[in-house]
């Protein structure tokens, strides 16, 4: 009985809360690969990702960690100087 209900409630939370799944969602930002990570700082411009870098900052090491250096990668992939968004933070 407790296996068919975990069952149901499972279901139903994970179509209710599908929004949480999506690109761009803290959510997403804790479980996406680093490929996608990467992708998704790539297609921002350099205001927006040095705004993500201050804010991933504030985040646990778990998270943290891992997008920062997405985003050092996209930096440098898109030309830019993959610490910029640091330097800028420390003016």
């Amino acid at each position: 009985m407790k296996k068919i209900l975990f069952v149901f409630f499972f279901t139903f939370f994970l179509q209710g809360n599908s929004y949480a799944f999506k690109e761009g969602t803290t959510f997403w930002y804790k479980h996406a690969p680093h490929s996608e990570l990467v992708r998704h700082y790539r297609a921002l411009e350099l205001d927006e990702v040095c705004a993500m870098w201050k804010e991933v900052g504030n985040w646990k090491k778990k998270r943290r960690v891992p997008n920062r250096k997405a985003i050092k990668e996209a930096l440098k992939a898109n030309g830019e100087d993959p610490f910029i968004c640091m330097k800028l933070q420390n003016l």
